[in-house]
């Protein structure tokens, strides 16, 4: 599973993978299906390149982050607590935009640590994911299809959809 987070945006929106695809992996294929929203690579703070095709097949969260957000410094803690708990059951990769790589830098130091973060200094895969407002969580089961939630989230609701994705 995959889950994206960002700011901005005060409800959460529930989807059946719509927005980025719902194709069912081949049968014949052996590789994973990977999302549109997948295809990219980018560099993450660290400086380490991250490939998001490694996260097809898995169960994911992509959280989606602005150094500025109010709501995504508030979350930060819970997100990262999560990964933790979760970890070896769900990837997490923070997508960090609409910002300055300093300030991104300065935020990731705040309270991140756990999982890998990318800086996306283009707002490239901000576009490409239609991103709208942060914090924004996008979820992703290991068949491909996804859920996102816009907005503040907090540690149950969280750990209510884990858990709802690694069932499915």
């Amino acid at each position: 599973m995959f889950l994206v987070v960002g700011c901005g945006a005060s409800n959460a929106v529930e989807g059946n993978g719509a927005l980025i695809g719902s194709v069912s992996p081949s049968v014949a294929s052996k590789s994973p299906y990977v999302p549109t929203r997948l295809k990219f690579t980018m560099t993450t703070l660290d400086g380490v390149e991250f490939d998001g095709r490694s996260l097809a097949g898995k169960a994911a969260v992509l959280w989606f982050w602005a150094p500025w957000c109010g709501e995504c410094r508030r979350d930060a803690a819970i997100v990262a607590e999560t990964a933790k708990a979760y970890d070896g059951k769900v990837a997490f990769l923070g997508v960090t935009g609409w910002g300055k790589l300093d300030a991104m830098k300065k935020f990731a130091d705040y309270k991140l640590s756990g999982f890998p973060h990318v800086a996306d200094v283009d707002d490239k895969l901000f576009t490409t994911a239609r991103i709208k407002g942060t914090p924004t969580l996008m979820f992703y089961r290991p068949d491909g299809t996804s859920t996102e939630h816009i907005g503040s989230i907090s540690a149950e609701q969280l750990a209510d959809k884990l858990n709802a994705l690694s069932q499915s």
